[in-house]
């Protein structure tokens, strides 16, 4: 980005409310492609109560910062820039907006040659490679309205009628003179933007752009949408659309614009209709958001719903009179009462809130409880008495079905932070240089609560060219086959290395691909994603609450290691014999823990599987004594003590391939001790059964190694 006391060739605007991490990002393209031009960039924040300012001066001095003690709301905030910018060019830019290095020529380029060009904009692309049909629109207007509100326009989107406001009939590649540029990108011919005054302050937020679009071309001045060049928009993830704020919000702006402009065409009582319409979209938009974001819990009450059902159907098929005998009146009340009692349930577990909306073991508790209370209700409240048989059998196939359904949802979500009763970890594939993709690594491995895997890498040493030869021109062409060949799940770009054109490119061209994207900002430390911003770092506590050591927790953790250890045993007992009798032993101790040694006698056996029995055998015995655990810390070789018992597995030995030292051994353990409980020891225990890790072999060979050292 080019300096100089001369007018500069650009302006670029960008208002901020609690979205620093997309801001950083969206700066970081903004200097990448500003490198050739004189550019000033203005930030004006909204009150924000993120930390925006302080984090984005640390990174980007050279930005202009207008800071507002409260939230004026997108148009009046853009003015408050507008009347400072002296560039030839102004673009009003979003935060959550990621520019290619050849945008902003691109866009000069072509408002030099099309003098009669207010403004313009470029193809924007959804996170996911998809077309975003905001790209270029229509000014709204009541035919419009009516078909969006009836579906039409998403039923028929390339249709010349119903498809008018988002101008589907037009090929997406296709240059054209359109009515309405989106908000996110809108690239300004100054002169043209302080004509108009900037945007009507009377619009807070949304509806602004469409007023300032129709005020352009009003004026004589052509609008032009430019899909020579692309950005990312993440579409307002900081915005929570299921709230009825948000709805009202956005459904007055467009009654705003249609009161000011159209306000002489119709009668008052024309008038009245459509504010009273535009209140019941409020409404519908309102429900229908919630409904969308709450799915899942309404996918578990229709299961619960239809287990009462079924249990019904079961129960009638032994009674004579049939189905018509279970009929009656206090059915649909338990039906009723089984929903209310889960919901509240899953209230008291937090399973309701987003960051656990994938909870397995929270719903199945609601699930267990529920039913409990259920059945509480009906024994005491005689009214409410039912078949017993109807309620077992309901909660049998509500218990596993709902279990299912969240088991299922959890290992189709790409995330790494939803570890919980995943199968099997996020496969990634790293982008960038091999001197990032080291220092990446390490911090991946370093972050003990995420499920993941590096399936591999892709460089530009991997292919002997330069970096910007090597990454440009074959990494986005490489990325199908890197998906057959690895299941790759993420592809996560490391932006210090990778241009902006890249990552565009690799994201159209994985369009429809069963992977993500997500990049990781020049010299930051956390990952973008669509909806989500994941720290590599977290602030490490002076003294951490440990809930391993819960008086609780240690009795619930013993019972489970005695009644796992004891049925073993019990299975392995007419094996014994064979220990007695074998003339072949080899005594030796191993650490247990605290200091702590436990003398164990080996069995040397020709016989493989008479060894692998008699060594569970052994093992089992150890855990009913109380020597081991079953899920526990890993003992590394050589050493003489660890913190709490060493187990036959845990969450090191799950995690082995990404633990090669005793720093990350220890971030690994620390993990555990902190987020104990009876549910993450079932949960490491199926995982290391599904892997087919051997509970005994890898234990056996690090407590020996340790014995000889």
């Amino acid at each position: 980005m080019k300096t100089t006391q001369s007018r500069p060739d650009l302006s670029v605007i960008i208002v901020n409310y609690n979205v620093k991490e997309f801001l950083a990002n969206c700066l970081q393209s903004v200097i990448k492609a500003s490198k050739n031009l004189t550019t000033e960039i203005f930030v004006v924040d909204n009150n924000s109560d993120d930390g925006s300012i302080p984090f984005l001066k640390k990174y980007f001095p050279q930005v202009h910062y207008i800071e507002n003690k409260e939230n004026y709301g997108f148009g009046k905030a853009n003015n408050q820039a507008i009347q400072k910018a002296n560039g030839k060019y102004t673009l009003l830019l979003n935060p959550d907006t990621l520019i290619q290095e050849d945008t902003l020529q691109v866009l000069i380029d072509f408002m030099e040659s099309h003098q009669k060009c207010g403004a313009a904009g470029c193809k924007i692309l959804n996170p996911d490679g998809s077309f975003a049909p905001e790209s270029r629109r229509s000014v709204p207007t009541l035919s419009a309205a009516v078909y969006k509100a009836m579906g039409l326009t998403a039923l028929f989107p390339n249709n010349k009628h119903f498809g008018a406001y988002y101008q589907g009939w037009k090929d997406e590649d296709e240059q054209s003179q359109v009515p309405v540029l989106s908000g996110s990108f809108m690239f300004f011919r100054t002169e043209c933007l302080k004509e108009m005054n900037g945007f009507d302050e009377r619009f807070f937020m949304y509806g602004e752009d469409i007023d300032l679009c129709y005020r352009v071309t009003e004026a004589d001045w052509e609008i032009h949408y430019v899909p020579e060049t692309s950005i990312i928009h993440y579409k307002g993830e900081s915005t929570k659309k299921n709230e009825l704020a948000y709805n009202r919000v956005f459904n007055d702006a467009i009654y705003k614009f249609f009161d000011k402009h159209y306000t002489s065409r119709y009668s008052s009582l024309f008038k009245f209709l459509i504010f009273w319409a535009i209140q019941f979209r409020v409404v519908i938009s309102f429900f229908v958001n919630n409904i969308r974001e709450h799915r899942f819990v309404l996918t578990d009450l229709a299961i619960l719903n239809l287990s009462l059902i079924v249990g019904m159907v079961i129960r009638a098929s032994f009674d004579e009179r049939g189905l018509m005998s279970m009929m009656q009146p206090q059915f649909l009340w338990l039906n009723l009462l089984w929903s209310v009692l889960y919901l509240l349930f899953m209230q008291t577990y937090g399973v309701l809130k987003q960051k656990n909306a994938y909870s397995i073991v929270g719903s199945l508790k609601s699930v267990f409880f529920s039913f409990l209370m259920l059945v509480a209700i009906t024994f005491f409240v005689r009214d409410l008495a039912f078949s017993r048989i109807i309620l077992a059998v309901s909660f049998m196939l509500g218990f596993a079905f709902v279990g299912y359904s969240r088991f299922s949802r959890v290992n189709r979500i790409k995330s790494t932070r939803l570890s919980r009763g995943k199968i099997n970890p996020l496969r990634i594939v790293l982008v960038g240089s091999k001197k990032s993709i080291s220092s990446i690594k390490n911090k991946i491995n370093l972050k003990a609560g995420w499920e993941v895997e590096i399936a591999g890498s892709l460089s530009p040493e991997t292919f002997n060219k330069t970096e910007s030869e090597g990454l440009n021109r074959t990494i986005a062409s490489d990325l199908t086959d890197k998906i057959q060949s690895d299941r790759v799940d993420l592809f996560l770009f490391l932006m210090d290395s990778v241009s902006y054109k890249t990552l565009l490119t690799s994201i159209r061209k994985l369009r429809g691909e069963r992977t993500e994207i997500k990049v990781v900002p020049a010299g930051m430390d956390f990952i973008l994603g669509k909806s989500e911003v994941e720290y590599f770092d977290s602030i490490a506590e002076e003294d951490p609450e440990l809930n391993y050591f819960n008086p609780i927790q240690i009795v619930l953790k013993r019972l489970f290691d005695v009644g796992l250890s004891l049925g073993f045993l019990l299975v392995l007992l007419p094996f014994t014999w064979v220990w007695l009798l074998s003339p072949g032993k080899k005594k030796y101790e191993i650490p247990v823990f605290n200091g702590k040694k436990w003398r164990v006698i080996r069995l040397n056996s020709h016989h493989t599987f008479t060894e692998k029995v008699l060594n569970r055998f052994r093992l089992s015995w150890g855990i009913l004594l109380g020597k081991l655990s079953l899920v526990g810390s890993q003992q590394m070789p050589g050493e003489n003590s660890r913190s709490y018992k060493s187990g036959l597995t845990g969450y090191v030995q799950i995690n082995r391939d990404r633990v090669s030292s005793e720093k990350e051994q220890a971030q690994f353990d620390l993990h555990y001790l902190q987020n104990y409980s009876i549910w993450l020891d079932f949960d490491i225990l199926f995982k290391a059964l599904i892997r087919e890790e051997s509970l005994t072999g890898a234990f056996i060979e690090t407590s020996e190694k340790g014995a000889e050292n």
